[in-house]
């Protein structure tokens, strides 16, 4: 038996954004299916991964294929609702077909997700209530956040808002909050947040001159993208100093270590004819975190990493890949046919600053896709409907099958 809670507006907060919450859904039965997938180990510990395209919560690893949250178990990707009667269209089901999602993270409890859907219009209902020609759609197609228990199975909407159409992919929990980026028509991003135990949305900085795009967040600091310059400020966006005055395309806080990525374009000869090809790349660098104000400290860990965002970094390794462009001769419409993709998935070992191979023939058709998740044991890459796993240690790779 399901209680479904109704859905009551909150105060808006900003400007022409709608803030609701739904209800969240209980179960009143001893005798409903189990609420934790198989693999549940509750002693591992939690990791997210870049972006926000994979995350792992109590041993097991989420992450999004074509728009869905699935949980990798042994060469399968399963949904979190586990009742086999359930049909997966119900706002509250977390692997709801209602609300696609983009990005999941986890703050070592709960799972939380960018995604989107159409619902009514309230500014619609307002004017008809009012007796008014409404001026706006009757329904309208927005941006959420949500949360998903994964051990009792439930999807909650906390805030939402009326989509742009232009998104910047950014989310990630902190305290007491989930951060995300609001985007406008002309790309102008604004940090935000919401308590996840709330429904108002917050802006992180009052002014309106705050295009943010990177964030990632340090025990006592957060540092932070503004332009082409990285910044450093207490955990409360206060007292920013100047950390970086370069172009970066990827920036995160691992232990006590800052790593960056330096992005830049590089011309790659192409094998098997006189030609090249630019490519994004990037070199990517840590400092300890103490040592933040003198760069001098900053040690470069890979060089000419292309493409420039697509790695991951765990404990003691960092997994990438790297890209050897070949000439395929003249294309059908644009000159030069390149391929790009070698097929190589590397690493890093922090330790002996060692690189190795570790796979050579990872699958064409993942060429295009991204690291979704990474740890010492396993890597996912995820390209649209597939997804991949890939054995750190032994090279080995498998096609996820996935539940339908």
């Amino acid at each position: 038996i399901c209680l479904n809670g109704c859905y009551s507006p909150s105060e808006d907060l900003l400007s022409q954004i709608n803030v609701v919450e739904y209800g969240s859904r209980e179960s009143g039965s001893e005798e409903s299916v189990s609420t934790v997938p198989a693999s549940f180990d509750p002693d591992d510990d939690d990791l997210n991964a870049n972006w926000g395209y994979g995350c792992k919560l109590d041993g097991i690893i989420y992450t999004i294929n074509n728009l869905e949250v699935y949980f990798v178990e042994g060469n399968e990707l399963k949904k979190i609702c586990r009742d086999p009667l359930c049909n997966h269209a119900d706002v509250h089901c977390p692997s709801s077909k209602v609300i696609p999602a983009e990005l999941v993270v986890t703050d070592g409890e709960n799972l939380f997700c960018f995604g989107h859907y159409f619902d009514r219009n309230p500014k619609y209902d307002e004017a008809i209530e009012a007796g008014r020609i409404p001026d706006c759609e009757e329904y309208a197609y927005y941006n959420c956040i949500f949360k998903i228990d994964p051990r009792n199975q439930v999807l909650r909407v906390m805030t939402k808002w009326i989509a742009s159409g232009s998104k910047i992919p950014f989310l990630g929990t902190h305290g007491d909050y989930v951060y995300f980026l609001m985007v406008d028509k002309s790309f102008k991003s604004t940090l935000c947040r919401v308590k996840k135990n709330a429904s108002g949305i917050e802006k992180v900085f009052p002014s309106e001159n705050n295009s943010v795009t990177d964030v990632a967040f340090g025990d006592d600091f957060v540092l932070y993208r503004q332009g082409d310059s990285i910044y450093r400020a207490d955990a409360n966006f206060k007292n920013a100093e100047l950390f970086l005055d370069r172009i970066t395309s990827f920036i995160t806080v691992k232990d006590d270590y800052i790593y960056y990525a330096v992005y830049y374009q590089k011309d790659y000869p192409c094998k098997g004819r006189q030609t090249s090809v630019r490519l994004h790349s990037a070199d990517l660098y840590r400092i300890p975190c103490k040592d933040w104000r003198d760069l001098t400290q900053a040690e470069k860990l890979l060089s000419g990493i292309s493409p420039a965002d697509d790695f991951a970094i765990t404990d003691n390794e960092i997994i990438y890949r790297s890209w050897d462009p070949v000439s395929l001769g003249e294309g059908t419409s644009n000159g030069e046919n390149i391929d790009y993709y070698n097929g190589k998935v590397m690493k890093l070992d922090l330790k002996t600053m060692g690189k190795t191979i570790v796979c050579s023939d990872f699958p064409k058709t993942v060429s295009q896709s991204r690291l979704t998740y990474a740890d010492e044991k396993m890597s996912v890459f995820d390209s649209n409907d597939e997804t991949f796993t890939l054995d750190n240690t032994t090279g080995q790779h498998m096609r996820m099958k996935k539940e339908k």
